[in-house]
């Protein structure tokens, strides 16, 4: 039983690195696709409005990316709960007597007997 739980669990592990990696090496080739794109998308559009006009869309667009980010990574309110009234405390009982409970006790088997006679 051990043995097969700590196969689970090293399996599970393994799955999660070899994610983990695959991930990471996905994003650095993403990131030099972007590279390139943007690199692109620089040359296409500094001849038409020229070198600063395009260093200063491309630095809008990326503020405009950053705070939409930041604006989508900022941590949900939570829902507004309705705060119920809480009850009235109640007075703890009072400890009944020796009496009572004898009492009690004797009219319980009173009844019992009456029931097993019938």
């Amino acid at each position: 039983m051990p043995h097969a739980m700590i196969a689970r669990i090293t399996a599970i592990v393994e799955l999660k690195v070899r994610r983990a990696v695959m991930s990471a090496v996905s994003s650095v080739f993403l990131l030099v696709a972007f590279g390139f794109a943007l690199s692109a998308g620089w040359l296409w559009l500094a001849p038409q409005i020229g070198a600063m006009s395009t260093n200063l869309v491309f630095a809008a667009a990326f503020a405009a990316m950053g705070l939409i980010v930041l604006l989508l990574a900022r941590p949900s309110r939570p829902a507004k709960v309705q705060a119920t009234p809480t009850p009235a405390p109640v007075a703890p009982p009072q400890p009944a007597s020796i009496t009572d409970d004898l009492i009690a006790a004797f009219a319980a088997g009173s009844q019992i007997g009456r029931s097993v006679r019938r």
